[in-house]
């Protein structure tokens, strides 16, 4: 059984078609997609405030799954529970929307995976290590790489975690047109560090001596 746990927002159906697309949700485990899909088909746990995160992991766990959302402002939560509806047409059943503040705590216990789209993620690797089962994942999303090292320097604390990751996402497209095969003079070059651990069944500390272990 699988729960996974995150922290974001949401909006309007054009979050839904980038739910639909973006590769986030692929990397939440060193799995296919197909077993990513398997994974976390029994729940998970995710954040109102940005929309993406939240359809995203609804999608990815099915009807059978099941998706719950923090938030903590009530501006945003209605806001959120209106873009869903929008976006789908009603809230589904296996997705709540909860008000609440993960640097407080989390209720839930044994998720499977930790989703956070916070401006201080490492305010809640206590209580994520205290939801996450062992063997689940915690994936933040951090614009700066000074809140990455904050964030695994906090992991690496509160120990309990291993595997420790993080890496960018950079877009670049091309030109083909006639002769003219070349990059396109524009990209987008950083999209934000994409930061991952795993739970570990004691409180150890475990990383790896070199790099590309995924």
């Amino acid at each position: 059984m699988m729960n996974t746990l995150t922290a974001g927002s949401t909006t309007a159906p054009p979050l839904l078609r980038m739910a639909e697309s973006t590769p986030t949700s692929l990397w939440n485990d060193s799995a296919t997609p197909s077993e990513l899909r398997d994974a976390i088909g029994w729940g998970a746990v995710g954040a109102t405030c940005n929309p993406v995160i939240a359809l995203a992991a609804l999608r990815a766990v099915g009807p059978s799954g099941r998706v719950i959302s923090y938030e903590v402002r009530e501006d945003f939560h209605r806001a959120a529970q209106a873009a869903v509806e929008d976006s789908l047409g009603a809230v589904p059943s296996n997705l709540e929307l909860k008000i609440g503040d993960v640097y407080e705590g989390i209720s839930e216990r044994e998720v499977d995976r930790v989703l956070l789209d916070l401006p201080e993620p490492w305010q809640a690797v206590a209580h994520v290590a205290e939801a996450l089962r062992p063997g689940g994942l915690v994936f933040a999303h951090c614009p700066n790489v000074s809140q990455v090292q904050r964030f695994f320097d906090c992991l690496r604390e509160v120990r309990g975690f291993g595997m420790l990751e993080a890496f960018e996402l950079l877009q670049r497209g091309w030109t083909v047109r006639g002769r003219s095969l070349r990059p396109s003079h524009r990209m987008v070059a950083h999209t934000g560090f994409l930061c991952f651990a795993r739970r570990l069944a004691e409180d150890e500390l475990f990383e790896p001596e070199g790099e590309g272990f995924r």
